[in-house]
């Protein structure tokens, strides 16, 4: 609902000073959504696919409230491997936690895949910043998900 009022909010503002901003505007939007739009239906595909292959017993196994420390980990290692943007990564953590998963275990899943993701190293940052800072900062990074998962798990048991 705020997207909708900001996107008001945006071409109100346009047409106010010129109405050909908002053309434009309307223009590079068509074209972002040429160049996302098939990203994101291949994400959404994939998140669907996942509900209906994942049973939900797997999923609390794995990655539930039952699963513990073990959720964590197992959030953290699923999050470090996942070789995907955000267009993936976000559909893909709603259809877990709608399927089951701990608050605790997609927060772990979501800290790795920020902080830990092997791919964006390999590519990234080893290549740029060089392997001995990659190491160095990867390994101070290894316990991130997990504290942060216990701990988004610890206030999601506060809240009502």
């Amino acid at each position: 609902m705020l997207l909708v009022l900001l996107s008001f909010a945006a071409l109100a503002t346009a047409f106010a000073f010129h109405k050909g901003v908002a053309r434009q505007g309307f223009s590079e939007s068509g074209k972002l959504m040429l160049q996302m739009g098939p990203v994101l239906l291949v994400a959404f595909v994939l998140a669907g696919m996942f509900s209906v292959l994942i049973s939900p017993d797997a999923m609390g196994n794995w990655l539930g409230r039952e699963a513990g420390f073990r959720g964590l980990l197992v959030g953290t290692l699923a999050g470090a491997l996942t070789p995907a943007g955000p267009f993936v990564a976000f559909p893909l953590l709603a259809v877990l936690l709608k399927g089951g998963a701990s608050v605790g275990a997609v927060a772990a899943y979501l800290t790795a895949w920020a902080l830990l993701g092997v791919h964006r190293v390999a590519a990234l940052e080893i290549p740029i910043l060089g392997w001995r800072f990659a190491l160095v900062r990867y390994l101070v990074s290894l316990a991130a998900p997990v504290v942060i998962g216990f701990l988004a798990q610890l206030v999601s048991t506060k809240l009502p």
